[in-house]
């Protein structure tokens, strides 16, 4: 009998650990070794098995019913053991039984078969199909049962892989080529924009050169923008910083350069250029919750730059009045720019623009808070990307 229960154990113990190694792919895990695993052996191994998970609860059921006929048979085993030694009236059995199975059916399996799930569960496939011939009475028609109340698994090897970024971060922390991981983080990134929102990947409005639509357009600002390694600038009302008028293409601005590069003399300001190019100016607002794919749609059909907006709601008189406090603060330091050049300002005149300006602001619902462009968008992708406007560090 000693032979026999080391058998069940032995057998509980594999039942157990096949559940833990075969179970623990999904049908997407197994499709992405066997389509991109760098091994080959790998990739056979993951064929193997996915030949065995091609019918999920038929081998789960199968390897539930093994493992629990062991299980019994184990504890008649050491019932008759008891009998037969004189220990079983003292509530031996059960502390033994209860010892074994947890060594052998639940800490080994576990400690082994996780480790190797792969070679393992590939390994021991033909010793699957063999209980499952076996239990084929008991095990198939509970297996449709569970398929008819559950679900079928999708295990149509033509249908689309599904891969979540948590999978990729697995693959990436294995020993793959730079060239691969590179690709693997490139993904990556594009699979957590469905998480990501406007507000997420814009640049903020504070980071941002924004003009005003009375700014006359000179050689020397379309001098200094392009050095700065701009190529389009927001442009606001003259009276009100948060609405925004348009977009002005600085590539739009070199009419007022001749062939030689000098500026023309003329008092054409961005707002008169906006006017002028409105065909051109595409812009368009989104919300600063608007998930990342959907104004994508928009910078795709020729919006240029989106302006994030944030909905103020309630919450908009007490904004307004905190912005009106910087605004302000800005017009003071202008009075004292203009004072400083002996110009004068009235003061009635200034009341007059802070209470117009106190009104459009409480009217508003809305702040703006970023921008977005598509280099932006492809930053979330790609990463960081250096052109021309950007500064390299420099190592020493």
């Amino acid at each position: 009998m000693m032979p026999l229960l080391a058998l069940c154990l032995i057998m509980s113990a594999t039942f157990s650990g096949l559940n833990l190694a075969i179970m623990s792919f999904s049908i997407n895990d197994l499709k992405l070794i066997q389509g991109s695993d760098s091994n080959l052996r790998n990739r056979q191994r993951a064929g193997d098995v996915l030949r065995l998970r091609r019918h999920s609860n038929y081998v789960l059921v199968t390897i539930i019913f093994g493992n629990c006929f062991c299980n019994t048979s184990i504890t008649l085993l050491l019932n008759y053991f008891g009998d037969v030694y004189g220990f079983g009236e003292f509530g031996y059995v059960e502390l033994t039984a209860t010892i074994l199975l947890l060594i052998f059916t639940e800490i080994l399996p576990s400690l082994i078969f996780t480790k190797n799930a792969l070679p393992i569960a590939s390994g021991m496939q033909y010793f699957v199909i063999f209980a499952m011939i076996v239990t084929m009475p008991i095990s198939y028609p509970l297996s449709k049962l569970l398929d008819r109340i559950l679900g079928k698994e999708n295990a149509d090897e033509a249908a689309p892989m599904e891969v979540d970024s948590v999978q990729l971060v697995a693959m990436i922390d294995e020993k793959l080529d730079d060239g691969e991981v590179g690709m693997m983080n490139v993904v990556q990134r594009a699979l957590d924009l469905r998480k990501k929102r406007a507000e997420d990947v814009m640049t903020p409005i504070t980071e941002v050169e924004v003009i005003s639509e009375d700014m006359v357009i000179t050689k020397e600002f379309l001098t200094d923008s392009f050095d700065r390694g701009f190529s389009r600038l927001p442009v606001h009302d003259k009276d009100n910083e948060n609405k925004i008028c348009g977009v002005l293409n600085l590539f739009d601005a070199m009419l007022l350069m001749d062939d030689q590069g000098r500026g023309l003399t003329t008092d054409l300001t961005a707002g008169t250029l906006l006017s002028v190019l409105e065909k051109r100016r595409k812009h368009c607002f989104v919300l600063n919750s608007l998930p990342v794919q959907q104004f994508m749609i928009e910078l795709q059909r020729g919006c240029t730059m989106a302006i994030v907006v944030q909905y103020l709601g309630d919450k908009s008189d007490v904004d307004a009045e905190e912005r009106l406090e910087e605004l302000e603060k800005k017009e003071l330091e202008k009075l004292k720019a203009k004072e400083e050049t002996d110009v004068e300002v009235e003061e009635d005149e200034s009341e007059k623009e802070k209470e117009k300006m106190a009104k459009a602001l409480r009217r508003e619902s809305y702040q703006v808070i970023g921008i977005i462009t598509m280099e932006d968008y492809m930053e979330e992708v790609i990463g960081d990307i250096m052109d021309e406007k950007d500064k390299k560090e420099v190592k020493i």
